[in-house]
């Protein structure tokens, strides 16, 4: 009775160990991995990448005129945006794929094991056409609605290993 117990124990240590590793590496807004978890994830993915013979791209991308829309209309309708584009990123790409929030209204996707680099023209064509569609359904507090949102984005993308062979770099070249 006192191994099953103990067992039990332990049981619920790790499943508590887990559930905080994951709380910690989540962004607590969108549900995405943070900038720590992202960087983490993408460097095991790039000591991968170098025996493989697919494409990894890496993208930034930014909201533009968000401080204004933050400003004018409130930070829960900004928050409810920011979910809004976190939930069309997860639609848009594969599972393999890596979504992070870098802090503000900076995302960034690792995109892996691409057939071709034109692969990843037409997944950027997509996410642009995707995230400035107009966003509907956010209230203000007080559940005023706000008018539908539309929203331009700034996209970078940096190759590799042809703009870097770690993320630090790849970040930079793609910011």
């Amino acid at each position: 009775a006192v191994d099953a117990l103990n067992q039990s124990l332990i049981g619920q240590l790790a499943a508590e160990k887990a559930r905080a590793l994951a709380l910690a590496g989540s962004d607590h807004l969108t549900g995405l991995h943070n900038r720590r978890m992202f960087n983490e994830l993408v460097a095991s993915h790039l000591a991968l990448a170098r025996r493989s013979p697919k494409y990894y791209a890496l993208l930034y991308l930014d909201l533009d005129r968000f401080k204004h829309i933050n400003d004018s209309l409130g930070h829960a309708v900004g928050d409810q945006l920011l979910q809004a584009v976190a939930q069309r990123l997860r639609a848009l790409v594969r599972g393999s794929d890596i979504i992070g929030r870098m802090g503000g209204d900076e995302f960034a996707v690792l995109v892996t094991a691409m057939e071709s680099p034109g692969d990843m023209e037409a997944l950027a064509s997509q996410l642009v056409a995707s995230l400035s569609l107009p966003y509907g359904g956010l209230d203000h507090l007080g559940g005023v609605p706000v008018p539908q949102l539309q929203v331009s984005l700034s996209m970078g993308i940096a190759l590799f290993p042809r703009d870097g062979h770690d993320v630090r770099t790849l970040c930079r070249h793609a910011d």
